[in-house]
């Protein structure tokens, strides 16, 4: 039995044993107890063991035990905001509610501290999660990180099955009662969303939410999440909810918050909605009447963004023959209204808006289709966006891939042509290719690294005053235009300096494609736990002995070791000129950090 299946059936047992407590009207299905019958036994330090019946059981009624137990889980399966630890079978027999009253009343029956009960209801999936990287702040989402899914570097989505409706309306009533008492004027929240299936049922139960707390509501229908970012400042809105999982298939959706200035919301007000949640938002009025808020739908919200983007991309395009992947997302109607207005000719695929299609097979994350139909349709590049368009990635047109530091770089020298690199500076992150870095530096253009995460890297802009940053992935930001990274206004941008070059020296894509030499990377994915992830920090044989690997490379590579913030993985890279001998460098430290650490594979 896996340790994902460990950890909700423990919770299972735990609520079964003090199910005598609820009230009746709280009591979960009869057939409860036949179903979740297990027993749960200690094996000393090196965990916990279930087996289903009787056994060599813990009385789990014993508030000492449970405490226990659940420091046990904490120390040995390392729980923390975002971790996959759900039981979707053991929501079907209780109650949200029931659930929080057994947990109020161990706490206050039986001394459960707050954090320990805060971690059962992480178990139960309850607890409205934020990513425990904190890699993208305003990225609120639902119970639980599914396996190996993340925003890129931006945040952990959650499978809709585990996004229930009910979470959607307390996010709303938790936004707008923290939204109302900033000042206590009536707030106004727009909400947009791409086109999964599950978004509309997100959209009116968030509405509702919203209204109920009295705040007005206007429906910004299918679109791109840096379109909702410029919208709400236009509109002059308190805030900005996006219902999206980005890159993710269609079963997964979030939710992202902007405030009204179109940047994530700060983390303090996020721990504050983060409460209203813990507490089912009963510590929130419900207003009724008049009070009630109100739902508006604008038609407009496409259009405007559109103006927007032709504004900052100003540009003409014409003389290129461009194909457009819109991965079947809210890219689709942005794109095919905007390019076309720039005078390119244009082709697109991915346009479907059937909420099953998004991402499947297609967009930023499945390059290898477009880079096929761009060299069988003879075109001159080829630009893909993922679900919410908030990223893009280009090939050229031989097929080959221009990624999100090929994309930097080319805009990075453009700008500082003409006079427009604020700081002489682009901004990326400790992944960034070597071969880019030693590209930058021969141009004169500075870099300045921040840890993974567009998070960071818009820290780092907004901090310093830099124009230009962004990511491997295509999360491009354009500072001077936008507060959020923007797939079609980073694709006008690199597709501007291309119709430039082209008019003027018949310059193709793969000409710009080849800007500079990528150099090989290595990267071997370890799995660790919490605990692991700790040793792994705290050993310093390791950590000299990554830094004798450094020295190895003579200054022709590098080495990058980190910790995941988003998955349990410790992750090792290693760069260089010649993959011999990095592939043989990776894999040295990675049979180190196995051997010194018990249990990493």
């Amino acid at each position: 039995m896996g340790h994902r299946q460990i950890i909700p059936l423990v919770f299972a047992a735990a609520v079964h044993s003090h199910i005598h407590q609820l009230p009746h009207h709280l009591m979960p299905s009869p057939d409860l107890g036949h179903r979740l019958q297990l027993s749960v036994r200690c094996k000393g330090d090196d965990g916990l063991d279930l087996e289903h019946g009787a056994g060599h059981s813990r009385d789990l009624a014993d508030p000492a035990a449970l405490h226990q137990i659940l420091q046990r889980i904490h120390r040995k399966e390392g729980i923390g905001v975002g971790d996959e630890l759900r039981s979707p079978a053991l929501r079907q027999f209780f109650p949200v509610h029931a659930v929080f009253d057994v947990l109020s009343q161990l706490q206050h029956r039986h001394a459960l501290t707050q954090s320990a009960a805060d971690r059962v209801k992480h178990l139960h999936g309850i607890a409205l999660l934020r990513t425990f990287s904190r890699q993208d702040p305003g990225q609120i989402i639902g119970p639980g990180q599914a396996a190996g899914q993340h925003d890129g570097d931006h945040a952990v989505i959650s499978q809709i099955k585990d996004l229930p409706e009910l979470r959607a309306l307390q996010i709303g009533r938790a936004t707008a009662a923290e939204l109302t008492s900033l000042d206590g004027h009536r707030p106004r929240i727009l909400i947009g969303k791409d086109t999964r299936v599950s978004g509309d049922m997100l959209e009116c139960t968030l509405a509702a939410g919203l209204c109920s707390v009295g705040a007005d509501v206007d429906l910004l229908g299918v679109i791109p999440t840096p379109g909702v970012a410029y919208l709400v400042r236009k509109y002059g809105a308190d805030a900005g909810i996006v219902i999206s999982a980005s890159h993710n298939p269609m079963e997964f959706n979030g939710i992202k918050i902007f405030k009204g200035d179109g940047y994530k919301l700060p983390d303090e007000v996020e721990n504050r909605i983060e409460a209203h949640i813990f507490k089912n938002c009963e510590d929130i009025k419900i207003c009724d009447g008049a009070e009630i808020g109100r739902v508006h739908r604008l038609d407009t919200a496409v259009d405007d963004y559109v103006d927007a983007l032709e504004q900052h991309i100003d540009a003409d395009l014409s003389g290129l023959n461009v194909l457009f992947d819109c991965a079947n997302g809210a890219s689709a109607k942005v794109a095919q209204k905007l390019f076309p207005r720039l005078g390119c000719q244009c082709s697109f695929t991915g346009t479907l808006d059937d909420g099953v299609s998004v991402n499947d097979g297609c967009g930023s994350t499945h390059l290898d289709r477009l880079e096929k139909k761009v060299v069988e349709g003879g075109f001159d590049c080829g630009i893909a966006f993922d679900g919410d368009a908030d990223r893009c990635l280009a090939c050229d047109e031989k097929g080959a891939e221009i990624d999100g530091d090929k994309i930097i770089a080319l805009v990075a020298k453009d700008m500082k042509d003409r006079g427009r690199l604020d700081g002489n500076t682009a901004v990326v992150t400790v992944m960034s290719n070597l071969g880019f870095m030693k590209y930058m530096q021969s141009i004169g253009i500075d870099t300045a690294r921040t840890a993974v995460g567009d998070r960071y890297v818009l820290e780092e802009m907004r901090a310093r005053g830099y124009a230009i940053g962004g990511e491997q992935s295509g999360h491009v930001i354009f500072l001077h235009h936008s507060t959020t990274g923007d797939g079609e206004l980073t694709a006008g941008k690199l597709l501007k300096l291309l119709a430039r070059k082209h008019r003027e020296e018949g310059t193709k894509m793969s000409e710009l494609n080849a800007v500079y030499t990528k150099f090989p990377q290595v990267l071997i994915n370890l799995t660790a736990d919490k605990e692991q992830k700790q040793a792994y920090k705290e050993d310093e044989y390791i950590a000299g002995f990554i830094e004798s690997q450094q020295q190895n490379l003579m200054g022709m590579g590098r080495v990058l070791v980190r910790v995941s913030g988003t998955e349990p993985k410790i992750r090792v890279m290693v760069e260089g000129e010649d993959m011999e001998a990095i592939q043989s460098s990776a894999e040295r430290i990675a049979d180190m950090i196995r051997q010194r650490i018990p249990g990493v594979c």
